[in-house]
């Protein structure tokens, strides 16, 4: 038997879930300083900005030779922005030795050339699984150091309270919301509320 506080608590978290931003969401009931509040835990892709800036030197290979020195402009799990880039045809296969910040060494990496103009270009990456953990890795570190983790945390939050506020009362509004790379479950794959932050 649900209670009324857990009915609206799920239905809550069902209209968090038709935003189209929202991969996962809880909304459950927590204490704080004695009042009882409503606390949102959200997992969306409004964390996940599209590029990312990052101003780095890098090595390039084209086709197997001519080693050029070029500098990253912006960074994303699927390409880079590099300037300094020489005259080369879309669809030319690229390999960029990055310095990326949470690693001692160098990684290489493939892909090709989306887009070149003026110098500028586009390199779409072919990652392997363990270069997209290493490089997933240091975009998280560049979001969070740059500062860019609690701006996209604010405006993701004012986007979902908006959303909510067209399809809730007032008094069904969360009081919090938390952001969330994924929901911590328990071994049967549920959700473990014990083990979402407080904060």
């Amino acid at each position: 038997m649900f209670s009324k506080i857990d009915v609206e608590l799920r239905k809550i978290e069902a209209v968090l879930l038709q935003h189209p931003d929202v991969q996962e969401a809880v909304v459950t009931m927590r204490e704080d300083a004695g009042a009882k509040r409503q606390v949102a835990y959200v997992v969306s892709n409004l964390m996940t900005p599209d590029l990312i800036p990052f101003k780095s030197a890098c090595l390039a290979e084209f086709d197997g030779n001519l080693l050029v020195k070029l500098y990253t402009e912006d960074i994303s799990i699927s390409g880079v922005c590099v300037a300094g880039m020489p005259d080369i045809a879309p669809g030319v296969r690229v390999r960029l030795r990055l310095e990326l910040p949470v690693r001692a060494d160098t990684l290489w990496v493939e892909g090709c050339v989306a887009w070149c103009c003026r110098s500028r270009a586009e390199i779409r990456l072919d990652l392997k699984t363990t270069e997209q953990a290493i490089l997933q890795e240091s975009l998280d570190y560049l979001l969070e150091t740059q500062g860019f983790t609690k701006f996209l945390q604010r405006i993701a939050i004012g986007k979902l309270r908006t959303f909510l506020e067209q399809k809730l009362p007032g008094n069904m509004l969360p009081d919090h919301f938390v952001m969330l790379s994924g929901l911590p479950l328990t071994a049967n794959g549920k959700v473990d509320l014990e083990a979402l932050p407080t904060r």
